[in-house]
């Protein structure tokens, strides 16, 4: 399609020239995802950024290309795509959710779930519910470890066990259980996982 509306004139032309334009930004943005999948970053980065709009509707985009930067160790650039992509009206739980995964995936594990509080529980579809979830239960295992690891076994212990039951929890009890050599316990835990 593109082959034939660049052979046509230039008054042909201008009726079809938005449909040229989003054929042309679709063909780039493959190729800028293609780079992306062989790690070829620089080549991506260059990609995505010719056919990036920050005012576009896309949100997806922005997160590819924030990736890749992120790769390029151009954080702070990345950062801005991102914030403007978040803060591009109209809010919605497709954006929110985005946003949020571009923080977990940059180790920014708590601001990804403030900001997903930042969008009414009641708009959360399963992608923003599964990916709390996660953030939570990452938090939570976190926090039990540093009690751990400052000498407070007892205390990560009735920490843990004060949460919902999960497999995570109970493989971290099992490990403290093996590190301390009571075996036994750790056997019921991973019996207990399994089952």
């Amino acid at each position: 399609p593109i082959y034939y509306i660049n052979h046509l004139s230039a008054a042909q032309r201008r009726p079809l020239q938005e449909t040229l334009n989003a054929l042309k930004r679709d063909i780039i943005s493959q190729q800028a995802d293609r780079f992306a999948e062989q790690g070829k970053w620089r080549e991506a980065a260059e990609a995505y950024r010719q056919v990036y709009q920050p005012t576009a509707d896309d949100i997806w985009l922005p997160y590819h290309y924030a990736q890749v930067l992120h790769q390029l160790n151009q954080n702070a650039q990345a950062d801005t795509i991102m914030q403007r992509m978040a803060n591009t009206p109209p809010a919605s739980a497709e954006r929110a959710y985005a946003y949020a995964l571009y923080l977990s995936g940059s180790q920014r594990e708590a601001q990804a779930l403030t900001h997903l509080h930042t969008l009414p529980e009641a708009q959360w579809n399963d992608d923003i519910r599964k990916l709390a979830q996660r953030l939570t239960m990452e938090r939570t295992l976190a926090h039990a470890q540093t009690l751990y690891d400052t000498g407070n076994e007892a205390g990560a212990v009735a920490y843990l066990q004060q949460q919902p039951a999960d497999t995570r929890i109970s493989l971290m009890l099992a490990d403290w259980a093996l590190q301390r050599c009571n075996s036994a316990q750790a056997l019921t835990l991973y019996r207990k996982i399994l089952a």
